[in-house]
């Protein structure tokens, strides 16, 4: 699936014309701005369309993974040797 942005003037397709990365020095947070022009010679209105990322539905493969191994490493750390007296 693409992403498409609309004209709010007239929702046709625009073209992106640049982007701007404003969440470029904070760690773990992204968004854009979008510079986009529509498409519609009748109209060719310019406008900005900010972009962000707002959570996972399913987190990547390799976090889970790196969770899981730190959730054994806990558990192995609570987990008293046999034999020793509570």
């Amino acid at each position: 699936m693409a992403f498409r942005v609309h004209c709010p003037n007239c929702n046709t397709p625009t073209v992106i014309l640049y982007s701007n990365e404003i969440t470029r020095d904070i760690d773990g947070i992204f968004a854009k701005d979008l510079y986009c022009q529509c498409r519609n010679p009748d109209c060719l209105a310019t406008s900005v369309v900010r972009v962000s990322h707002s959570h996972y539905v399913q987190p990547p493969r390799r976090h889970v993974l790196d969770m899981a191994k730190q959730l054994l490493k806990q558990e192995q750390q609570q987990t008293l040797p046999l034999g020793e007296p509570l």
